[in-house]
């Protein structure tokens, strides 16, 4: 994903996607792919959402010129889904696509093929600017959130918790796990890794 369209490299050659037949993709924000070979993209200026089945574009929503624009601007509105930017997508081990935003939450596709806002059992709570998600190798899904750090769902996603207690910085934007199975987080004032296995002992 680039800042002009969608790039694919075959090994030889590099083919390009600069439009869906219908709109221009411009900037990409994230993509993903699922099991069933699906691509989910993501884009700016406006902010669109997509699913490429390797054949034709499939629009999920939008447009919205005013993607970074604060809630303050929608004075007793509720901003719809795709008027957010979408900061990150994943299929996660369960075959679920998850979607963080940048104002809006976590959303979770479900069996009707539409998004709907995870809301996690209390007393978690998930902020509403997100910035990234990565999957454990035993299914526990890590959010990086804009302001708060790190919270990890756990597989059946029925639980959570927050883990940000000596992260170097609150803005997440990337993880990594090593092949000790240890959680890397990389902030806007560096990088650390964590001192908790996935799994708690």
């Amino acid at each position: 994903g680039t800042s002009n369209g969608i790039s694919r490299f075959d090994g030889r050659v590099w083919r390009q996607w600069r439009s869906t037949g219908e709109t221009s993709l411009g900037s990409i924000q994230a993509m993903a792919a699922d099991r069933y070979g699906n691509i989910w993209v993501s884009k700016i200026d406006p902010p669109m959402l997509f699913r490429f089945d390797q054949e034709e574009w499939k629009s999920l929503g939008g447009p919205d010129p005013n993607c970074y624009a604060p809630p303050m601007d929608y004075p007793g509105q509720q901003r719809p889904l795709y008027a957010s930017c979408q900061s990150s997508l994943i299929e996660d081990s369960l075959g679920e696509v998850w979607m963080a935003s940048t104002d809006k939450g976590l959303w979770r596709l479900g069996r009707t093929g539409t998004f709907s806002r995870f809301v996690p059992p209390p007393p978690l709570t998930i902020p509403d600017s997100l910035r990234v998600l990565r999957e454990d190798h035993e299914g526990n899904l890590w959010v990086g959130t804009a302001e708060q750090g790190v919270l990890r769902i756990n597989r059946e996603r029925t639980s959570g918790q927050v883990l940000s207690s000596g992260l170097v910085g609150t803005r997440v934007h990337a993880f990594f796990q090593d092949s000790q199975q240890k959680m890397w987080v990389g902030t806007d004032a560096g990088f650390g890794k964590a001192l908790w296995a996935s799994r708690d002992r």
